[in-house]
């Protein structure tokens, strides 16, 4: 995933769980999103955000260069000693 990320910029995962129907609603409802005016989208920037760091980032807000992109981060509300958080050591 590293490689494909910094050398494409994404990648494609097969043959997993996800329903179908249901990334189709997450693309359908984040194009809503991203059809609100700015002063909409801010109300839920990440800085507002909760233990997951989800929430709104705007068009060069991230670090990483280059930072072309605006991005809505959603996921799963768990601290980091729930069962379902997973901490990967990369050393």
């Amino acid at each position: 995933m590293h490689k494909a990320c910094t050398t494409w910029g994404a990648f494609v995962a097969t043959n997993h769980w996800l329903d179908e129907a249901v990334m189709r609603k997450v693309l359908s409802e984040s194009r809503k999103y991203f059809e609100l005016s700015a002063e909409e989208r801010e109300k839920l920037h990440v800085r507002n955000g909760s233990i997951a760091w989800s929430g709104y980032m705007p068009k060069g807000g991230e670090k990483t260069q280059p930072a072309v992109k605006s991005a809505l981060y959603v996921g799963s509300e768990h601290w980091w000693d729930h069962p379902r958080v997973q901490i990967i050591d990369s050393a």
